[in-house]
């Protein structure tokens, strides 16, 4: 599991020093909660390699990483509907 954002983890002291501890505690929840690995940027061989890490990582923990290819050459996701058929974009 990716480590909270540090934006996040200074909001949670944040609640904490201010003794907000309910929102903290909603926040801390959240923090938690496994995320996914999202693989954004790099090329072929830096996602390889953060890929082997996250899965090493993964052993060790015991647990099932979840890993999003988003950066895929060739492919503009924002174009398509949810079944990959191309949508009609106002303009």
């Amino acid at each position: 599991m990716p480590p909270p954002a540090s934006a996040a983890i200074a909001q949670e002291l944040s609640l904490l020093a201010h003794g907000k501890l309910t929102e903290a505690a909603n926040l801390a929840r959240m923090l938690t909660t496994p995320q996914a690995v999202w693989f954004t940027s790099g090329t072929p061989a830096q996602v390889e390699h953060q890929v082997r890490v996250t899965m090493a990582e993964s052993a060790l923990e015991g647990t099932v990483p979840v890993l999003v290819a988003y950066d895929i050459p060739g492919r503009d996701w924002r174009y398509r509907d949810q079944r990959g058929r191309a949508r009609h974009l106002p303009g």
